[in-house]
């Protein structure tokens, strides 16, 4: 199931209805986030073109830190 029940009052209305979700492809899932640090990594060794801009977050962080502005 995917999306919140009516019963929660707390829920966004983008994330309702409640429905089943039916995945056609594989898809890849990570065991740990990524750091900002392999990102950057990734960025400069594949040319890759974020479109958000994760270099500077309104939030300080390190190369430690979870990656953020990023959805793929």
């Amino acid at each position: 199931m995917m999306g919140a029940p009516d019963s929660d009052i707390e829920a966004y209305d983008s994330e309702q209805p409640q429905h089943e979700l039916t995945l056609s492809q594989g898809f890849y899932l990570g065991k740990f986030a990524v750091t900002r640090g392999q990102f950057a990594e990734f960025v400069k060794e594949s040319g890759h073109k974020a479109a958000n801009d994760w270099q500077n977050p309104e939030i300080a962080q390190s190369n430690d830190h979870p990656v953020v502005n990023v959805s793929r």
